[in-house]
Parts: C-alpha cells; sequence; structure tokens
C-alpha cells in the first residue's frame, strides 16, 4: 500500500513520556490510511496528526475511553484545524470516506471503526467554543439529510 501524503512515522504511537514508538504506525488500519491520503488531497491544505495508533498505556494517560478506535488502528487526531476551515475539513473528510467525528477545542477526531456506530458525531467537555460544536452538528445534520 501505498500513501502519497504521509510517513508512516505520523501515525506512530507515544510512550508514557509523550516519545514517539518507532516503527509502530505501521500497526494503523490500511482502510485508515487511505482514508488520510484521500481526506489531504480532498482537503488541499497540510494536515498534522496529533495521535494516530496508541498504546493502552497512553490511552490511559490522555484520558481515551477503553474501547478506543486508536487502539486498533482506525483512529486519527487532526492537530489544528481551526473554526475558519472546519466545514471545509468536515467535507473533505466525508468525501474520503470518514463517517465518525470527534470535534474537539481545536482538532478534529476522525474514524472508520468497523465495529461502532456509523455515521456518528460527538464533542468533548473541553471543546471550545461552542459555536464550533454547534457548526458541526448543523454540519453533520444536513450531511444526513443528504444521504
Amino acid at each position: 500500500m501505498k500513501i502519497e501524503y504521509f510517513k508512516l512515522s505520523e501515525f506512530d504511537a507515544k510512550d508514557a513520556n509523550g516519545n514517539k514508538i518507532p516503527g509502530t504506525g505501521g500497526q494503523m488500519r490500511a482502510s485508515t490510511l487511505v482514508k488520510c491520503d484521500a481526506l489531504r488531497e480532498l482537503y488541499g491544505k497540510p494536515l498534522v496528526v496529533a495521535s494516530g495508533i496508541r498504546t493502552p498505556e497512553r490511552n490511559k494517560q490522555v484520558g481515551g475511553v477503553k474501547n478506543s478506535s486508536h487502539l486498533l488502528g482506525y483512529a486519527v487526531d487532526w492537530r489544528d484545524i481551526f473554526d475558519d476551515y472546519l466545514i471545509q475539513f468536515l467535507d473533505a473528510a466525508w468525501s474520503a470516506g470518514f463517517r465518525r467525528f470527534g470535534i474537539m477545542a481545536t482538532g478534529i477526531h476522525t474514524d472508520d471503526d468497523p465495529t461502532k456506530g456509523s455515521p456518528a458525531i460527538w464533542d468533548y467537555p473541553t471543546t471550545t467554543p461552542r459555536s464550533r460544536w454547534q457548526a458541526a452538528k448543523i454540519w453533520f445534520t444536513k450531511k444526513l439529510k443528504e444521504q
């Protein structure tokens, strides 16, 4: 499998100290990586991976849910997706095939975990401003109606 816009190392897990564990990005699911590459192509702007594959220890440390899709390589958190580009990013992610979105304060979680309900969108206790969450919910509702 060839990915054009990313290196597998960008998806590497981090240890308890936040240091990358080399080679672990290779545990990401091919389906997810293909969608990530398509997302970058459609979005047309560089993307920064905040979190790809996670170890159980790191997942617990960052407050991830017990059955996090990051543990299985189906999830990516994208850093620095600000309000000005929120809808453009979500449209590109949807067109790339993602149907699960977590809206963070300045980032977005995407995953294609086949064991979880889809389509889905959620926020986090730290998602501010609330207008960001409201905009994402309105976008999601429109997408569902278009299906």
